[in-house]
């Protein structure tokens, strides 16, 4: 079912605006219809897909989306295989895979709470106090600007 999910979902992108959103939610309709009434799966099912179509529109960039649906085939097959315990391991693998990942030298999963760069992280601190980079970005010059507002202070 996730698979007609995907082609009815690659169909509408490619398809121009009005007819795309017609021969998905069309396609859609159809599709479910008779996959339940031939007892192919159940209600339940149906409705699970929806959600997940549904819930699938909350993340907003393209290319995690698209890694989002990638990442849920191997999960699908390892829960088929070993249940509950086939989630967790592949939960287990994610979380090692981005555990490994760095970016530009520094780990995906660092936090920048420690030391001077917290006035850059979660809220930003006045601008007057930002005269220094992070630490972490191990820049040659460690000034950015000599008075961020454009005057002297």
């Amino acid at each position: 079912m996730l698979v007609t999910l995907e082609i009815l979902r690659e169909a509408t992108i490619r398809l121009s605006n009005p007819v795309g959103q017609t021969i998905g939610v069309v396609g859609g309709i159809v599709i479910g219809t008779v996959v339940v009434q031939s007892n192919l799966i159940s209600n339940m099912m149906v409705v699970v897909v929806a959600f997940t179509a549904i819930a699938s529109f909350v993340i907003p960039v393209y290319e995690m989306r698209s890694t989002v649906r990638l990442l849920a085939y191997p999960n699908i097959i390892l829960c088929a295989i070993f249940g509950f315990i086939g989630l967790e391991l592949s939960f287990l693998l994610i979380l090692t895979h981005l555990a490994r990942l760095n970016t530009m030298g520094i780990p995906y999963f660092y936090s920048g709470l420690l030391g001077g760069s917290i006035k850059d992280t979660l809220i930003r601190g006045p601008l007057g106090s930002l005269k220094e980079r992070p630490k972490e970005s191990l820049a040659k010059d460690e000034m950015r600007i000599e008075s961020p507002r454009g005057w002297n202070e």
